[in-house]
């Protein structure tokens, strides 16, 4: 057998499987896009918990380190998207507590902050994709 070429279950197990594990990861890293959009078109939070993407931030970043010390594109193409995304997860989630606590707490420069809350809602809700919050 030739040194030079690699045989099939090299390219296998070093190549195809690392790369599928990639794409799971990503794949994984992902699964809660749809529900912080739902949640940035409605302006709240709800039942979601942002908890997770706060450990996802963390590992992520970590296996990104790792893999710069180990010289392992595949962990690092398996973690970098997934560091990318729970940032985005995680300002999206900084953002709709930041709008909570500022209408429970009335908070606004303006008077009783009832109009100044109303109107950083549809801002918000304009910004995000959403509605303008008007019911009537």
């Amino acid at each position: 057998r030739n040194n030079n070429t690699m045989d099939t279950e090299e390219i296998i197990l070093e190549y195809v499987c690392p790369s599928m594990g990639c794409i799971m990861a990503a794949a994984m890293c992902a699964a809660p896009i749809t529900d912080l959009r739902q949640a940035l078109t409605v302006g709240t939070l709800g039942d979601l918990n942002p908890l997770p993407w706060v450990f996802l931030t963390g590992n992520c970043l970590g296996w990104c380190a790792y893999s710069y010390y180990t010289d392992d594109p595949f962990v690092l193409a398996a973690n970098l998207p997934g560091l990318f995304l729970s940032l985005w997860l995680n300002q999206g989630a900084i953002k709709l507590q930041y709008l909570e606590l500022r209408t429970t707490r009335g908070g606004g420069a303006a008077g009783n902050g009832n109009d100044s809350n109303q109107e950083e809602q549809e801002a918000f809700n304009l910004q995000n994709g959403g509605g303008t919050g008007d019911s009537s």
